[in-house]
């Protein structure tokens, strides 16, 4: 039990600081884009709405909870080994979404319409797809190079 804890903690803590690292940069790049004369952290709208102090430190909050919702739902839903690694990843696809879809929303990012959700579960989707693919050769790849050397050692 103080495994899972320390592992839910670490998750909690890690997720955070990951999830608020990326959130700052992704903003960077929107507001540069969108030709800004300032940094912007998120939409016009948001920021008009609340203000840029009120604005940044929502949005910072908002970008932690984003980082801890995918690092410790990926915590959980991989440590389940009795599950094979498809059945892993749909859960993971349809936790994820269910809960990215309040965030990003809450964040500004669209409002929830049944167009703008199907248009963000797309995005959401490829990007996941995108990743995912990239994540499982990568392993493909390091499960090939740890047999080739056992098969070198024997």
């Amino acid at each position: 039990m103080r495994t899972l804890v320390k592992r839910v903690v670490t998750c909690i803590c890690t997720g955070a600081v990951i999830g608020q690292f990326i959130g700052f940069w992704i903003a960077v790049v929107f507001s540069a884009l969108n030709g800004a004369s300032q940094w912007m952290p998120s939409t016009p709208g948001f920021v008009a709405r609340f203000g840029q102090f009120t604005s940044v430190v929502l949005s910072a909050c908002i970008w932690s909870a984003i980082g801890i919702m995918f690092g410790l739902t990926a915590e959980l839903i991989y440590s389940h080994e009795a599950w094979g690694i498809w059945q892993r990843m749909g859960v993971y696809y349809v936790v994820t979404l269910l809960l990215f879809i309040p965030l990003a929303s809450l964040a500004g990012w669209f409002s929830l319409t049944p167009l703008n959700f199907v248009g963000f579960a797309i995005i959401f989707t490829v990007v996941f797809i995108i990743i995912g693919a990239i994540k499982m050769l990568t392993a493909r790849r390091k499960v090939h190079d740890l047999n080739q050397h056992l098969n070198h050692k024997r």
